[in-house]
């Protein structure tokens, strides 16, 4: 084994089989792609319901209104963009969610392809021409990379305007570049507050290293963005930069965010060491005893650090929320293992490759399904699109809203309820065939099968089936509309300052 690596490794295998970073893109395009279609699962709710499911409203008029919508935490702008697609779709009559979904996914994954090519020219000025090409390499193949490619959450566009500003920042300077850095760096932290130290340590680098016209060059473009994101929340929510206010002030001062679970300071390390299988925390601690030892921290280094220290601060802690990590924590291993770069990315394709088929049992701690996992709620929903007299659905199959397509996979406005709503509704004892036109359940569940003797079963998934009312033409009460989402711990205890414009 070693003899084939030293083999492959003296016919300079960068330069042979990987010379052009555009097909490394196309590499990571290819693999990204796969996955839309071949996968379609919902990682976090936040992905569907705060911007997807949004999208879908604004283009549609109706969906899903969670809390964050109705008490003004959340700016307009990812699901602006988003909209803007679906508008096209629309105007094309092609609003048909088997179309717009996948091809929303696939407009995420060409953003995520410009990872492939900041990293590599990270790399290629910070270290060497060999490190950034197998540092792109890893980016192209490594699976939490490809996992949410398609999911179009902040810190994952974060991410790719964060590497961005670094690639600017790093490459030289021409007229343009200083416009670019100010743009992808405001955008980094409007996108991700939780970043703002990353983006301190970044411009100070940028702030030093460059002539003052192009430090004013920056500024302007970042006074650009902010305005335009004050001004957006002014327009949807009445008040210049509300959401960032309204979150801080829910989530912090009211501690909402505790209500979601509190981890430990130490918990960064933990996921890091578990999704790498601890590659990343042994490079991680090499790279400072180095910075120690000489007395010298390198730019990657300090931006990981201000993330992994600041976030650690925060008690609400979820992997994704350092997801700007990842693409730090390849260049800095490739830094440490030129000597052997072959051998080091075979190990990151094996663990790569772990976790993306959820080989490794401890792996399963921060991705339940293996890569290519599809939903049976997700294809319950889609499947209902296309059923004819759909009035309204019982869903006895999930517990609640947040693990289902939502009105962006069901694209029909009609009532959606569930076990907790007809309990308190008292009309669980009723003849469902005069409340319901559709109705999911499990396979297994014997108690929601008795009460469907008038309905027939138009399919099934694994464990999930789906029924239809025989004669929808006897269903006689009208149901209310059940697009707000209740949130007790919210609801109960506070109301709306603003009144939505949207």
């Amino acid at each position: 084994m070693n003899l084939i690596i030293r083999k492959i490794y003296s016919t300079d295998f960068s330069k042979n089989i990987f010379g052009s970073i555009h097909f490394i893109a196309c590499i990571g395009f290819f693999l990204r792609i796969w996955l839309v279609f071949f996968s379609d699962y919902i990682y976090y709710p936040d992905e569907l319901y705060s911007y997807l499911e949004q999208a879908h409203r604004l283009v549609f008029g109706y969906g899903y209104i969670v809390w964050e919508y109705r008490f003004g935490l959340r700016s307009w702008f990812i699901p602006g963009i988003l909209s803007c697609p679906l508008f096209i779709l629309k105007w094309l009559n092609l609003d048909d969610p088997n179309i717009y979904i996948n091809v929303i996914k696939v407009i995420c994954c060409s953003f995520s392809l410009s990872l492939i090519y900041t990293t590599y020219i990270v790399g290629k000025n910070i270290f060497s021409e060999r490190v950034g090409k197998f540092a792109s390499i890893s980016v192209c193949f490594w699976y939490e990379l490809i996992i949410f490619s398609s999911r179009p959450m902040p810190e994952v566009l974060a991410t790719y305007c964060f590497m961005g500003a670094l690639a600017c920042a790093v490459n030289g300077v021409n007229k343009t570049k200083p416009y670019l850095f100010g743009l992808l760096l405001s955008l980094t932290v409007m996108l991700r507050l939780q970043y703002f130290f990353a983006i301190i340590v970044l411009g100070g680098y940028y702030f030093l290293k460059e002539k003052n016209i192009n430090i004013l060059k920056a500024i302007a473009s970042v006074g650009l963005v902010f305005l335009l994101f004050g001004y957006l929340d002014y327009v949807t929510w009445g008040g210049f930069f509300y959401s960032f206010y309204a979150n801080f002030l829910y989530n912090k001062t009211y501690g909402i965010s505790k209500y979601f679970g509190v981890a430990p300071f130490y918990s960064y390390l933990i996921y890091i060491t578990i999704v790498s299988m601890g590659v990343f925390m042994v490079s991680f601690c090499e790279n400072i005893y180095l910075a120690i030892k000489k007395k010298h921290c390198s730019l990657l280094l300090l931006c990981l650090l201000s993330i992994i220290i600041t976030n650690s601060f925060f008690m609400h802690k979820e992997y994704r929320f350092i997801f700007i990590c990842i693409p730090l924590f390849l260049l800095l291993y490739f830094s440490q293992n030129v000597s052997k770069i072959v051998s080091a990315t075979a190990l990151l394709f094996i663990i790569s490759l772990a976790g993306a088929m959820n080989f490794v049992p401890f792996l399963r701690y921060a991705y339940t399904h293996h890569i290519y996992y599809e939903s049976d709620s997700l294809k319950a929903y889609k499947f209902l699109y296309k059923e004819k007299e759909l009035i309204s659905i019982l869903n006895l199959y999930d517990r609640e809203v947040a693990w289902t397509g939502g009105y962006y996979y069901l694209h029909h406005n009609v009532p959606i309820y569930f076990l907790n709503d007809v309990k308190e509704k008292k009309i669980l004892s009723q003849n469902y065939k005069f409340i319901f036109s559709h109705i999911i359940t499990k396979n297994s569940d014997a108690e929601a099968n008795q009460y469907l003797n008038d309905f027939e079963v138009v399919a099934q998934l694994n464990d999930l089936k789906m029924w239809k009312n025989s004669d929808s033409k006897l269903i006689k009460i009208k149901l209310e509309d059940t697009a707000q989402v209740p949130f007790p711990i919210v609801d109960n205890y506070f109301k709306p300052f603003v009144k939505p414009h949207i």
